[in-house]
């Protein structure tokens, strides 16, 4: 019942997919008429201020991120007088290159009283044998601060069911920060390295070969869960409101 466990005969696939059993908690087109009417795009990072709160789009880690990008966009909010925070939604985001999700955690600010600039984003171990329990001893994947320009303030992460892969991750380690909150529905349950091998008629199968726990022990197998979570209203969405946005604007407001 693993989604990373894939039969592939050439002409088609076969895998588990749990998003259908789940709500979407995610409406693109409504923010795009309603929160992106006016609004900038940097790289692959599309934002916008509203009500002096940074806003964030960020749809797939596969869309290659520089600093120079996220730079540009942090300096943007200090010109528009962001003083609230900012909101970083990775809504629909299904995962990536891990590089660029690295890029984008490292510039979420490490609270200095932490008296350093790492923090613990998840664990991982890999297969080591033919047996169930056959891994590595677990590794400790650490998150370090960019030393350049970091999004002031506090910071409200947005996730649901489409965050997969390396977007789980992210959620993972924007858990690990003390003070930012993740909002919205769980992760997908999938993330880390697949093998595979080939079948006697020349189908092939893929499968996972390593664990992953998120930094406080949670196995990334089950989703990453939100610190808050957040459904969206299907009333304030006929509206035209996004009410997971709108609870993590009015979060931030309310500091």
């Amino acid at each position: 019942d693993d989604a990373q466990i894939v039969l592939d005969a050439g002409f088609t696939q076969t895998h588990r997919d749990d998003r259908h059993w789940y709500a979407a908690n995610f409406n693109k087109t409504l923010l795009d008429r309603t929160y992106l009417a006016k609004h900038e795009k940097t790289g692959p990072l599309i934002h916008t201020v509203i009500d002096s709160i940074g806003y964030v789009y960020y749809n797939s880690f596969d869309e290659d991120l520089t600093e120079a990008d996220v730079d540009a966009v942090i300096n943007r909010f200090r010109e528009q007088r962001v003083r609230k925070g900012t909101v970083i939604d990775i809504r629909g985001n299904k995962g990536g290159k891990i590089e660029n999700m690295f890029m984008l955690l490292s510039k979420i600010d490490i609270p200095d009283e932490l008296l350093n600039t790492t923090s613990l984003i998840y664990q991982v171990a890999y297969k080591n044998g033919p047996k169930h329990d056959q891994f590595t001893p677990m590794r400790d994947v650490w998150l370090k601060e960019s030393m350049g320009d970091r999004f002031y303030g506090s910071i409200v992460v947005l996730t649901n069911r489409d965050n997969g892969g390396n977007a789980a991750l992210f959620a993972s380690g924007a858990r690990a920060i003390s003070g930012v909150r993740v909002m919205g529905d769980t992760t997908l349950g999938y993330a880390g390295l697949t093998a595979g091998y080939e079948l006697p008629n020349g189908w092939r199968v893929h499968y996972p070969n390593s664990l992953l726990l998120t930094g406080d022990g949670m196995p990334i197998i089950h989703g990453v869960p939100p610190t808050h979570p957040q459904k969206l209203d299907p009333a304030a969405e006929a509206q035209g409101k996004d009410s997971i946005l709108e609870e993590a604007l009015k979060a931030l407001k309310e500091e």
